[in-house]
């Protein structure tokens, strides 16, 4: 019974190196937004071109021009030599109208891969984490995921009944793979609810044993999520990161979360309980420039600020009713906090000028375990954010999308402040996650980048037309442009080959699975004489040589891409002829290496 079990074991084992073996990179195209041509002769290519129609009916279609819109729009200029229609800047070019084109705009890129702001990659995420882990290891800095919740509401659909398990199974294994991923310093973002809470939490302290993990909850919303006895107002992000050695969670956000006046209140707040905490803060220009000495027992301010002769503005801890207060910090130690303090306004009233307040953004320390802002709500700033970018059919497809400024803000205390910082997120939804980081570069001046990977249809129906309406601007109502601000942008997005894919083009022969004396099929690996994609190949047995023709497997194969993920290289150029990775090394695309392609088409 044992061999006969070991034999139809065998079967298994098949499919799963079909599962896990490299998959071709397909269909590929480009996201280009037109300030990155202006000057070029492409952008006159382009507007020669026959695809230029269906472009500019995409554009009218994703509400970014009106009918009265003419392609010489695109270059006129004012008397001084600036473009006419400045918001035509950032019209996101599709090259898949343009094919002919694709390597002439990719040329004018002296290194490809650095110059791309994101990749889109229509994918299984399993087998896509796979696929880019050795062109992606260790250059991740965040990951922000929010994986199915296994909700009632939102069940995923198991062929049998052991509901948690396959869900842990499911996360488990994508989490191991994408810990690969991330870079030295990293912090890695799980969104989840009460279902599944405590599951993830298990799983996450497996993956991530060695590492902090803090579990967060999120006030998401506030109508709450009507129950039999609780209405939840709350779900979860499970926050990992090195450790609690050094600080990684950062000091741009969550303001909202812990912002408190400097000046102590209280009974025993007074300048006579801590004489040394009452001092000057020093103001100009609305930012915190120094601190004035401690005075003598006997100097009393006149107001609560005093404006000096050069401008500068002195703030002292004196409350509404002109009582001399203290600040929360001693003279000798102020300095240590100064990157803290905020100068605001306060509102005043007709009897009460309005006076400067010192507040202690104590976010920029630690952060509390719940993160209660309104801007946090998945209704107002979730729904309505989709709503307003797509017609209603498309955000019934996304009933529960997260907030995006909870995105936004887990994202930017994630990464540095220093350009370049790479996002990961393998659940991307309706694409949440790009548009984040979209918005932080646009606020910033950053170029962050981000890899998004999502399998399902909408992929092409809401992540794309996303990402080109953030491109072109910034506010959006009712599916319509509505002002705004563009933003550079430079994309790929592909698909890759799927698992049911290699099952369709995979040959298996017939045989004699007894022609062997010396094993028995129990002990032999029946399938290792199969051919499986070997028919996109020629072998010349007199030259010893091997050429391939990939186009025998599928009519749209981005070799160089390919080639890139199975080197773990990122691109340089594109040529006709070759690929070339940023380490100088070139392969041809005319006649590949059969060595490095081996992979893909057979698996032993």
């Amino acid at each position: 019974m044992t061999k006969v079990i070991d034999f139809i074991s065998q079967f298994e084992d098949e499919l799963v190196k079909i599962w896990n073996k490299p998959k071709f990179v397909r269909n590929s195209h480009y996201i280009i937004t037109l300030d990155k041509l202006m000057g070029s002769a492409v952008l006159a290519q382009v507007l020669a071109h026959p695809g230029l129609a269906a472009q500019v009916q995409e554009w009218r279609d994703l509400g970014m021009l009106g009918e009265d819109f003419r392609p010489e729009m695109l270059t006129e200029t004012d008397p001084t030599g600036a473009p006419l229609y400045p918001k035509y800047r950032y019209l996101p070019l599709d090259t898949r109208y343009f094919p002919d084109l694709e390597l002439d705009i990719l040329a004018l890129f002296d290194d490809l891969d650095a110059a791309l702001d994101g990749w889109l990659i229509h994918s299984e995420n399993y087998q896509a984490l796979n696929t880019l882990l050795a062109k992606y290891r260790r250059r991740i800095q965040a990951v922000y995921i929010d994986p199915p919740y296994n909700a009632e509401t939102s069940e995923i659909l198991y062929v049998n009944t052991y509901k948690h398990s396959s869900f842990a199974s499911m996360i488990d294994n994508r989490i191991d793979v994408s810990r690969e991923f991330l870079a030295q310093d990293f912090v890695y973002y799980v969104a989840i609810d009460e279902v599944e809470q405590n599951l993830l939490g298990n799983v996450l302290a497996q993956s991530f044993g060695n590492n902090k993990i803090v579990c967060v909850t999120v006030i998401h919303n506030r109508r709450g999520q009507q129950g039999t006895n609780f209405s939840a107002v709350h779900e979860y992000v499970y926050v990992t990161f090195t450790s609690d050695k050094n600080k990684y969670i950062g000091d741009r956000v969550f303001n909202a979360i812990d912002h408190r006046t400097l000046r102590d209140s209280g009974t025993e707040s007074y300048r006579t309980d801590a004489k040394n905490c009452f001092y000057p803060i020093i103001v100009k220009g609305g930012h915190v420039i120094g601190f004035g000495n401690v005075p003598s027992d006997d100097f009393h301010p006149l107001s609560a600020n005093e404006v000096q002769p050069d401008g500068t503005i002195l703030v002292w801890p004196i409350d509404s009713t002109n009582k001399e207060r203290k600040w929360r910090y001693a003279r000798q130690s102020v300095e240590s906090i100064l990157s803290e303090l905020e100068v605001v306004e306060g509102k005043g009233t007709k009897k009460k000028p309005r006076t400067l307040q010192i507040y202690f953004n104590k976010a920029a320390g630690t952060q509390k375990t719940v993160w209660d802002n309104e801007t946090y709500d998945a209704s107002e700033y979730g729904t309505k954010v989709l709503q307003d970018l797509f017609d209603v059919s498309i955000t019934n497809e996304f009933q529960y999308p997260k907030s995006l400024r909870l995105v936004e803000d887990c994202i930017k205390a994630a990464l540095p402040l220093a350009n370049g910082g790479l996002v990961l997120d393998f659940f991307a939804g309706s694409g949440t996650t790009a548009h984040a980081v979209m918005n932080l570069n646009r606020e910033d001046g950053m170029r962050h980048k981000y890899i998004l990977v999502e399998m399902g249809d909408h992929f092409h129906t809401v992540i794309l037309p996303r990402i080109k309406k953030v491109a072109f601007s910034s506010s959006w109502k009712a599916g319509q442009a509505n002002g705004g601000q563009g933003l550079s942008q430079f994309v790929k997005y592909y698909d890759l080959e799927q698992y049911e894919d290699v099952l369709h083009r995979a040959h298996y022969a017939d045989a004699d699975l007894f022609d062997n004396p010396y094993e028995t099929p129990y002990q032999r690996y029946i399938f290792l004489r199969d051919v499986k994609m070997l028919d996109a190949l020629d072998m010349d047995a007199e030259q010893n040589t091997v050429h391939l023709h990939l186009e025998r497997l599928y009519p749209d194969i981005d070799l160089a891409e390919t080639l890139s993920q199975r080197r773990g290289k990122w691109i340089r150029r594109i040529t006709p002829e070759y690929v070339e990775f940023q380490d100088g090394e070139r392969l041809s695309l005319t006649d590949p290496d059969w060595q490095i392609v081996k992979p893909l088409i057979w698996w032993a």
